[in-house]
């Protein structure tokens, strides 16, 4: 089990490397003609490592003049960006809009709550308004635990609490880059095989669980390829070997 200190510091990195993530979107910018490019999102984070709070909320908008599903390429900063009326500051080190600012930990988010986005029109923006039901149950990942050791040529089962209705994605990464991904029905449990863990290599992995509700953007001017998502985002650290 690794110790506070260090706890603490990768679990603040995977947050910070998790919200930035745009789901299983695919493709490059290279046109304006669609609009504006946005990602709005209001995330639950999910820390399973057993030190500090274990949840925390932050509203996350993403403003491109490019279709930009990968990260940041046209970026658009000082707009005024709020959230159920909360104001979402720029973060320069992320291209993007956060509330809570500087990621203090806190839980604000409601489950079965609505949340509304708002952008106001300036002379680079059309105005937009959207909102989205944040989900009425919330997964936990219970099993494997925080700080496991794993063998590569055993299957893993991974187990969650608060099982229900839609699906969830399971995804295990190493150091920010994805090296597994399936989307599966939210059953409770689901089992990765042998084979498919045998094309990891031996190291300490980030194991994600992520549910969410999820629309496209609907607002004149802006792309429909992007999106208006809520999600709850678990995450453990595990050792394959």
């Amino acid at each position: 089990m690794p110790s506070t200190l260090s706890t603490s510091i990768i679990a603040v990195s995977i947050i910070l490397l998790s919200i930035t993530g745009c789901g299983k979107d695919n493709g490059s910018g290279n046109s304006t003609d669609h609009g504006i490019y946005a990602e709005l999102m209001v995330r639950r984070n999910v820390n399973n490592s057993g030190y500090g709070p274990a949840e925390s909320d932050v509203y996350e908008v993403h403003l491109d003049g490019l279709y930009a599903p990968d990260g940041p390429i046209n970026p658009i900063d000082s707009a005024e960006v709020k959230c159920n009326g909360d104001s979402l500051g720029w973060a320069e080190y992320a291209d993007a809009y956060y509330y809570p600012v500087l990621q203090t930990a806190g839980k604000f988010l409601q489950l079965g709550g609505t949340y509304n986005f708002t952008v106001t029109a300036d002379e680079r923006l059309p105005a937009l308004s959207q909102s989205i039901i944040f989900p009425r149950i919330q997964p936990w990942l219970n099993t494997p635990e925080w700080g496991d050791t794993l063998q590569l040529d055993d299957d893993l089962t991974i187990a969650w609490d608060n099982a229900g209705i839609g699906d969830v994605e399971i995804s295990i990464t190493l150091e920010g880059v994805e090296k597994f991904f399936i989307k599966v029905p939210n059953s409770g449990s689901y089992t990765i095989t042998e084979d498919k863990l045998s094309e990891l290599d031996d190291g300490r992995y980030f194991l994600i669980l992520d549910y969410y509700t999820r629309a496209p953007i609907t607002a004149a001017g802006y792309d429909s390829r992007g999106f208006i998502r809520a999600r709850v985002h678990n995450f453990s650290l595990v050792t394959f070997q």
